[in-house]
């Protein structure tokens, strides 16, 4: 994954740096966005918790623009984007394996539900032998 910095841009109002930058993917999926981060914060000597990706545009082959903000504290880049930009670059916590565990209980409601069928099924029996006893009375002559 190569990135080049096409465009910088200081915005002196806002307290951040603007980038633009193409990023070079041969043979590789798009990089994340975490990926990139950490390599543009790397390449500007920033903390990357300063840095977040505001765009990411897929170009034809293997190329991808980018556009990100470099702010000079945590306080500025939370007071001027977005909450979704802010949740979207937050670390997602493994799910996988809090699942685990929960597949485990998962497996006595199944057992649970089964018996529940059963028990649905012996009422339906019911009405049959109901039906077979009606018919036989009304073939004997006895009607309710």
């Amino acid at each position: 994954m190569d990135i080049k910095i096409t465009d910088k841009k200081e915005n002196v109002l806002l307290n951040r740096t603007e980038i633009k930058a193409d990023i070079e993917h041969v043979g590789k999926p798009t990089p994340s966005r975490a990926e990139i981060k950490e390599k543009l914060a790397a390449m500007l000597s920033s903390d990357k918790n300063l840095v977040i990706i505001r765009k990411l545009e897929q170009d034809f082959g293997s190329k991808t623009k980018c556009t990100a903000m470099q702010y000079k504290t945590r306080d500025d880049l939370e007071k001027i984007e977005q909450k979704y930009l802010l949740k979207r670059d937050e670390k997602k916590p493994k799910e996988k394996k809090e699942a685990k565990p929960e597949e485990k209980p998962a497996e006595a409601p199944k057992e649970e539900k089964a018996e529940k069928k059963e028990e649905k099924e012996k009422p339906e029996e019911k009405p049959k032998e109901e039906e077979k006893k009606k018919e036989e009375e009304v073939s004997n002559g006895k009607e309710t």
